[in-house]
């Protein structure tokens, strides 16, 4: 009887042990399982990165080639600024009209109306949308100082308004925002709006940080009255070249 009941034991504790080790084996074969998946799904995301950055790579380097191969080619030096903007648009008012007056830019690179602000170019930016340019440069502030008669964070808070609107319609594309051009004394002298450029330049800036947009500092192109037409306001024809090539050396270009 006794040794009935010790075998009975030594059974039940063997079919213990058994169940607790085909349940070790069965949740380690999962585990095993889920780690080489997990291992393979990361895989295929390097892969895919990997490969992703490759063919970026690869259309930077095709895009240097045909700008470099487009540049042996030009003949003159307007030519030359056309194909470095590439395909590249700016927005503003009638300042950026002088770029596509003496031929620096194209239609499709220099978006203008006259007397535009910040918180009223929708049109420009629809024709900009069209066109998805691989960067967008604005220029506003002129009018706005008028507009909202030195009101530096009114005007900040449209130009944020306008810049996510653009965001939204153009994720891809970088967007740069040139700084608001110097006036002469005579025309501050007649218009006191416009004094406060510099409040709203520094304004401006501020707002460029906080967002990660890049600040193009346009304020040492502009030296002194005989470099304006006679408004005091918009800047003779001699400044458009200095002012495109400024914009190019920042970004890179």
């Amino acid at each position: 009887m006794w040794k009935k009941e010790k075998r009975h034991n030594d059974l039940k504790q063997i079919g213990i042990l058994l169940f607790v080790f085909l349940s070790s084996f069965f949740l380690l074969h999962i585990m095993g399982e889920r780690s080489s998946s997990s291992r393979l799904d990361e895989g295929e995301t390097y892969l895919s990165k990997l490969e992703s950055r490759d063919l970026n790579k690869i259309k930077e380097q095709l895009k240097h080639f045909e700008k470099s191969r487009l540049l042996k080619g030009a003949h003159t030096k307007e030519e030359r600024m056309k194909i470095r903007f590439g395909n590249a648009v700016i927005l503003g008012d009638s300042i950026v009209e002088g770029l596509y007056a003496y031929q620096l830019l194209d239609a499709n690179q220099a978006i203008y109306k006259r007397g535009r602000r910040i918180n009223n170019c929708d049109e420009e930016i629809n024709k900009a949308v069209q066109l998805s340019p691989e960067a967008l440069f604005l220029n506003y502030g002129m009018n706005d100082l008028i507009y909202f008669r030195g009101d530096a964070q009114l005007f900040i808070a449209a130009y944020e308004e306008t810049v996510n609107h653009i965001r939204r319609k153009l994720p891809h594309t970088s967007i740069y925002v040139n700084s608001i051009l110097p006036i002469d004394a005579h025309a501050i002298a007649s218009t006191p709006s416009f004094a406060y450029v510099d409040a709203f330049n520094q304004a401006l800036q501020t707002y460029c940080e906080k967002e990660n947009l890049m600040f193009i500092d346009n304020t040492k192109l502009l030296k002194n009255s005989a470099d304006y037409e006679s408004d005091g306001v918009h800047p003779k024809s001699s400044f458009y070249p200095l002012w495109l090539e400024h914009m190019l050396k920042e970004v890179g270009w």
